[in-house]
């Protein structure tokens, strides 16, 4: 089997057949196109070890299904993981910050020798990530849960013919 097909068949097992089970189920289909959607955007979130609590505050807050945003979550993580540093960038550029080192051992020893000097240095690129993440996901966000509404409304039409 080749690697295109082993992703293809790990990403409907772990995305598409969980969803569309939910969708099965008699979940609703605007319910889970932002609970897709919403579970994409907080995957994204420039916060290393954040986004699994996010997804779960957000659905309980909003009563969205917690199977659908922890699968687009999981599914996110690596793209998570390289839009980082993107994020640190482009909220240093929106605030005008000058570009701090991001290099992990540099981290890892700043961490260790002065905790404090960590928490500002590194404090603050997080929050230039977290200010690029909030001018950039709300859009995409909302576009994704339009388009995933009449998604999942034609499948259940499908579905029941």
């Amino acid at each position: 089997m080749s690697i295109s097909q082993k992703l293809r068949q790990f990403f409907r097992r772990k995305m598409i057949e969980p969803i569309l089970s939910q969708l099965w189920q008699g979940a609703n289909p605007e319910k889970l196109a932002w609970s897709v959607s919403l579970g994409g955007a907080l995957g994204l979130f420039p916060i290393l070890g954040s986004t699994t609590t996010l997804c779960f505050a957000a659905g309980a807050i909003f009563r969205l299904n917690h199977v659908a945003m922890q699968a687009v979550n999981y599914l996110v993580y690596g793209l998570h993981l390289a839009l980082i540093p993107v994020f640190i960038r482009l909220g240093e550029k929106i605030s005008g910050a000058s570009p701090i080192l991001i290099d992990l051992a540099v981290m890892k020893n700043q961490f260790q020798s002065d905790p404090t000097e960590f928490l500002k240095t590194f404090g603050l690129a997080a929050w230039h990530g977290i200010l690029a993440w909030g001018v950039f996901a709300p859009i995409p966000t909302w576009l994704t849960a339009e388009i995933l509404k009449r998604v999942f409304k034609n499948l259940m039409h499908s579905k029941s013919r």
